[in-house]
């Protein structure tokens, strides 16, 4: 499993497996970066057969604080102001995919 992420620390013990997500100076905010990374990361353990458990734990005074609402600002809200203008009806904003995984992620 790759370990050099950006805004993640990947520590693996026997069938544990440890995601740190490592903004601490944002209260470990998403941003788009570390959600793709973290997908990645959840996905990779999915297919691992030595995991059998993922612990997911923020570094610094907080787990996390949501999504980081600067790129909110800087991303969705063009989006939003398009939508509900009429220009682009039915437009759907949701940062959250569906991951499928079959052990306990604590």
């Amino acid at each position: 499993m790759r370990t050099d992420f950006q805004h993640l620390l990947i520590q693996q013990d026997g069938g544990v497996l440890t995601i740190t997500m490592n903004r601490p100076e944002v209260l470990n905010a998403f941003n788009d970066s570390m959600l793709a990374e973290l997908t990645e990361a959840v996905e990779a353990a999915a297919q691992d057969e030595a995991v059998r458990c993922v612990v997911l734990t923020g570094t610094g005074r907080a787990f996390g604080s949501g999504q980081d609402l600067r790129m909110v600002v800087i991303c969705v809200l063009p989006l939003t102001m398009l939508a509900s203008s009429r220009l682009l009806p039915g437009l759907a904003l949701s940062p959250m995919e569906e991951v499928d995984i079959f052990y306990p992620v604590l």
